[in-house]
């Protein structure tokens, strides 16, 4: 069994499906989409929970809606959720905060997937599988994500922004 633990909102503003449907319609009809879709999507075995920083909570046969308590966050209950399943054999976290989740469930051997590499396999798949497509587009993202080097325009902008010429800088 895989349990997955959504942060809803980066999964919203991220995916320019769920994007659309959160400014045209609200919230509550991305978040129903969302959670229509994942329902639908998912394969044998496979549990989602949600998370949003605010909204309602609710729940289904296929997935489990939580919502940060007062003076939390998602990325808090993420973690909480994280902790109380961290026994278990197949549990990912779906967020884009690296820096405070993913780097932060290290030692609790969850294994964090960006929302990118996740919105890729949801649409792309008619189920979401369980590791070789999501690795895929995980490694893909990786190499996309890698920034380009910087050009001399772009050198000569931040040694004028830090005070220096171009000519000042050391060789």
């Amino acid at each position: 069994m895989s349990t997955w633990i959504i942060d809803g909102n980066n999964l919203l503003h991220r995916d320019p499906r769920l994007r659309a449907i959160l400014q045209q319609s609200g919230f509550d009809a991305a978040r129903r989409f969302l959670e229509s879709e994942l329902g639908r999507r998912r394969g044998a075995g496979h549990q989602f929970h949600v998370v949003y920083d605010g909204g309602g909570g609710s729940s289904s046969g296929q997935v489990k809606i939580g919502v940060a308590r007062p003076g939390t966050s998602a990325d808090d209950e993420i973690l909480r959720l994280a902790r109380a399943h961290g026994g278990q054999q197949d549990l990912k976290v779906v967020t884009s905060d690296r820096h405070d989740i993913g780097l932060r469930l290290a030692d609790l051997s969850v294994q964090w997937v960006s929302v990118e590499a996740f919105r890729k396999v949801l649409w792309d798949a008619g189920q979401i599988p369980g590791g070789g497509a999501l690795r895929a587009a995980a490694q893909a993202e990786e190499v996309n994500e890698k920034p380009r080097a910087p050009r001399g325009a772009d050198v000569d902008h931040w040694l004028k922004e830090f005070g220096e010429e171009p000519s000042d800088a050391p060789d």
